[in-house]
């Protein structure tokens, strides 16, 4: 918590956490639902690579099973 960056403040870090906890419990409602995009938009896709984070997609990252973490 040295640098004055946003990421640093933990309001904006359990902010985030929450966020993550819902999109949980929005999946564990609506099994076999994903990402849908908006059409005509240039980038916004579920497999389209999520800028500055290089070749990571939205779907690659959804299931939070995979990555390893789960919420009780």
């Amino acid at each position: 918590m040295i640098l004055p960056t946003s990421p640093n403040d933990p309001v904006f870090f359990l902010n985030h956490a929450n966020v993550d906890r819902l999109w949980s419990e929005w999946q564990a409602r609506h099994p076999g639902r994903t990402y849908e995009p908006k059409t005509g938009h240039n980038g916004n896709t579920a497999d389209s690579p999520m800028v500055p984070f290089g070749p990571i997609t939205p779907q690659a990252v959804e299931n939070i099973a995979a990555l390893r973490y789960r919420y009780e």
